[in-house]
């Protein structure tokens, strides 16, 4: 039986995108490009706090979310030694793809933790592995952050054997009202 020659990389791309049209309002798109902060070479000194905050105020530097006391994060004790002590920074850092998430802005707390318990169960059922939680960070409330606090306690409970980890989000992404949670590769039975 003769062999066939097989397609070469560009051959097989071109055939499939052959169908692709280009949108042209895509075009229009501007993409904001941020600036790189200096890196002080050594035996320079950096800016002032002064300095610093009127950057913060002025929005040319960012506030680093780890810095702040509304940051959160949690790793299950039993996955301190299954995985890299970077865990939580990647999770932080956006390298886990969120496969789902959840806005729980607006909901009453028993309504929430209904909305929540049914979220995380599909979660686990269709065998996702990174999810967002946007719960707000209950700044209008005079009790503080009520549906953050009660997300926080049942993933470290009802849910810590499903969960590896959490953490805040980034800025992007919910930031501070927001957390993405690691959830276990083993499957879920209900």
């Amino acid at each position: 039986m003769p062999k066939r020659n097989p397609l070469s990389d560009e051959a097989v791309f071109a055939q499939a995108m052959q169908d692709v049209r280009e949108i042209p309002e895509f075009r229009a798109l501007q993409a904001k490009h941020r600036k790189r902060q200096a890196v002080h070479p050594a035996g320079q000194t950096e800016p002032n706090i002064g300095q610093i905050l009127r950057e913060i105020i002025e929005g040319k530097r960012p506030i680093p979310l780890e810095q702040t006391q509304e940051y959160i994060s949690w790793i299950h004790p039993q996955s301190l030694r299954a995985y890299p002590p970077t865990l939580l920074q990647n999770l932080h850092s956006g390298a886990y793809s969120v496969q789902d998430y959840i806005d729980l802005h607006g909901m009453t707390s028993d309504i929430a933790e209904v909305a929540f318990d049914h979220f995380i169960r599909q979660a686990l059922i269709r065998g996702f592995r990174c999810i967002k939680i946007v719960h707000g960070r209950g700044l209008r409330s005079a009790s503080g952050p009520v549906l953050k606090d009660r997300i926080i306690v049942l993933l470290q409970t009802r849910y810590a054997k499903n969960v590896v980890a959490f953490v805040t989000a980034r800025p992007n992404d919910g930031g501070l009202g927001a957390l993405y949670v690691l959830l276990r590769r083993k499957s879920f039975r209900t």
